[in-house]
């Protein structure tokens, strides 16, 4: 298991700098090996197929994905018949890809047997149980549902603040879906600091890129409705310019 290991760590630290031509190969060796030698319900497993299916993702290989993901939750529930966390993370990751795919329905139905599996098997504000809850308002934001998804944010982000304090990516990602939520529902004064403050830290963080993206039209779509368009290219003009003088002291 140490060479898989040392297999596994070596694609991971390729995808995070972004060759995933070459980490590819190598989680699909790791993955295989670890079957073999691990089984294909082993947590060790079931961590490299996660990874390689975010790398399909990444690439846009959903159907791929998919196939990776079903497969893994049937051998994990066939090994796991009571609820176990290996499940709720298989299916933490098919609402992470339905919600890619924008099948927001089935996104919807993924996300909550996550969660209560997360309920059962994890302590409260676990960040399992933080992550598939951002997920779930995203969800509820694209099906039209802000109110729904303002209930299911203000759990993550309490969650998050809990875990990781509020300077976080992943605490600045819930607060910018819940501005959405509450621009949504014409709450603009409440929406507005929760936008434009977390933009900068996702920007910092170099979170994915189409969070970063929605944000900022977001945060467009908001000045536009408050009748302060020019604000909006004012506003990015500051933050670009902090981050240049961040990246150079």
């Amino acid at each position: 298991p140490q060479y898989i290991r040392h297999l596994h760590n070596l694609a991971t630290a390729l995808q995070g700098s972004g060759d995933l031509d070459a980490a590819g190969p190598l989680y699909r060796e790791a993955l295989a090996q670890y079957q073999r030698v691990l089984g294909p319900g082993h947590r060790e497993t079931l961590y490299a197929t996660s990874n390689l299916g975010r790398l399909l993702e990444d690439r846009g290989r959903f159907d791929d994905a998919e196939q990776l993901y079903t497969s893994a939750l049937a051998a994990t529930r066939k090994a796991h018949p009571e609820p176990h966390v290996d499940v709720g993370n298989l299916l933490s990751d098919m609402g992470r890809l339905a919600l890619a795919r924008k099948q927001y329905t089935q996104a919807e139905q993924r996300l909550p047997e996550a969660l209560q599996i997360y309920g059962a098997t994890l302590p409260p504000d676990h960040g399992y149980t933080d992550a598939a809850l951002t997920m779930l308002g995203r969800t509820l934001l694209e099906l039209n549902r802000p109110k729904d998804a303002e209930a299911t944010l203000q759990r993550a982000l309490n969650g998050w603040s809990k875990q990781f304090g509020t300077a976080s990516p992943w605490y600045a990602l819930a607060r910018a879906f819940l501005g959405r939520a509450w621009a949504m529902q014409g709450r603009f004064a409440e929406a507005e600091p929760a936008l434009l403050e977390s933009y900068p830290v996702l920007l910092r963080a170099r979170m994915e890129q189409h969070h970063t993206a929605s944000v900022r039209r977001w945060i467009e779509d908001l000045y536009r409705a408050t009748g302060r368009p020019q604000q909006a290219q004012a506003y990015f003009q500051q933050v670009d310019a902090e981050q240049r003088a961040e990246r150079n002291p």
